[in-house]
C-alpha cells in the first residue's frame, strides 16, 4: 500500500513506477511467499529421509480440548440527547458467551499403525517441498 501511495501521489516517471512495482513483486515472491520459504529450508535428501523416518516412528499424541460456557444477558444504560436537547435514558441488552471452565489434555495412544508405506529411496531424484501428514481413526 505504501508503494501505491508513493506511485500515485507523487509525479514519478512511468518507467520508474513500473520498475518499483516489479521490484516489490520480486521481494514478495522471493521472501514472503510460503513456497519460497519452504525452498530456503529444504535440506539434503539424507536429512529429509531421517526426518520422515523419525516422524513415522514417533507415537501420535492427539490432544482433546473442551470448554464449558453459557449465555448471559448484559444490560447497558446510557443517556441520549435528541435534536431538541431533551435527555432520556436508553437501555440496550445483548447476549454474551461466558466461559466457565476449560481444559486441554493429551491422550495416551497405546497402539497405532502406519499405513503410509515405505519412504522412497529415490528422494534425491525428486525435489521435495512439502510433506502432508493425515490422521485417520479406525
Amino acid at each position: 500500500t505504501l508503494v501505491l501511495i508513493v506511485m500515485y501521489h507523487f509525479e514519478l516517471p512511468l518507467t520508474f513506477r513500473i520498475t518499483l512495482a516489479y521490484a516489490m513483486y520480486l521481494v514478495e515472491a522471493l521472501f514472503f511467499n510460503a513456497a519460497a520459504a519452504a525452498l530456503r529450508h529444504i535440506g539434503d535428501a539424507d536429512s529429509v529421509m531421517e526426518y520422515i523416518t523419525l516422524v513415522k516412528d514417533a507415537a501420535p499424541v492427539p490432544k482433546i480440548k473442551a470448554q464449558s460456557w453459557h449465555w448471559e444477558t448484559r444490560t447497558d444504560t446510557h443517556t441520549v440527547r435528541d435534536a431538541q436537547g431533551n435527555e432520556r435514558e436508553e437501555t440496550t441488552t445483548r447476549q454474551e458467551k461466558v466461559y466457565t471452565h476449560s481444559f486441554e489434555e493429551a491422550l495416551i495412544v497405546q497402539r497405532w499403525r502406519d499405513n503410509s508405506g515405505e519412504v522412497v529411496q529415490a528422494l534425491a531424484y525428486f525435489p521435495l517441498v512439502q510433506i502432508h501428514f493425515e490422521l485417520a481413526w479406525y
